[in-house]
């Protein structure tokens, strides 16, 4: 969190929250001034620092992770919730939850209207309704969008590289001497 892109995108939501402009990448709504916005790995930190590409490909982790294209705009608790999940896991979450979700809005709503709600029950209220306005066309379409860039940066990066002309070389003199004793033989 301490990269000089993951700073920049922060300034520029703050910038946007300010101005009422910034809207949350995965539902569509602007921001209120006061809302809680966190700079979403949508592809998580995790699973790019786990991936065996990156690593043959020889390329830093945090550097790829904090790409622009990886980091949206989302409302503090559907990024806690989301955590490391990939797009298609956080859906798969958001679905087989649904009807408990929906179930507990309508509880704390009915609650709300009649005796009012406590502090920790609003907060579960507000949590509940932001989780249930998660677009999955617009997730799966930011996370198409990182992983885009993210498989881009990797192949451009590895293919180029002295170490895969190395490799190629190397298989390919390895077959060639394979080749040439099976005939000799």
């Amino acid at each position: 969190h301490s990269t000089d892109t993951y700073i920049q995108v922060g300034r520029e939501y703050k910038a946007g929250k300010q101005s009422g402009t910034l809207q949350d990448a995965y539902t569509g709504k602007t921001f209120a001034p006061n809302a809680d916005v966190h700079r979403d790995h949508t592809i998580s930190a995790k699973k790019i620092h786990d991936d065996p590409a990156r690593v043959l490909a020889n390329r830093d982790g945090v550097e790829l992770a904090n790409q622009r294209s990886n980091l949206n705009a989302t409302d503090g608790s559907v990024n806690t919730s989301k955590k490391d999940k990939s797009a298609d896991e956080f859906i798969r979450y958001l679905d087989q939850n649904e009807a408990q979700r929906k179930a507990e809005i309508s509880d704390l709503q009915s609650k709300q209207r009649s005796v009012g709600l406590t502090d920790k029950e609003r907060k579960t209220l507000n949590k509940l309704e932001k989780l249930d306005a998660v677009d999955p066309g617009k997730l799966r379409e930011k996370d198409r969008i990182a992983r885009e860039a993210y498989e881009r940066e990797l192949a451009n990066s590895y293919y180029t590289s002295t170490a895969f002309l190395a490799d190629t070389a190397s298989a390919s003199l390895n077959q060639g001497v394979r080749m040439g004793a099976r005939e000799t033989l």
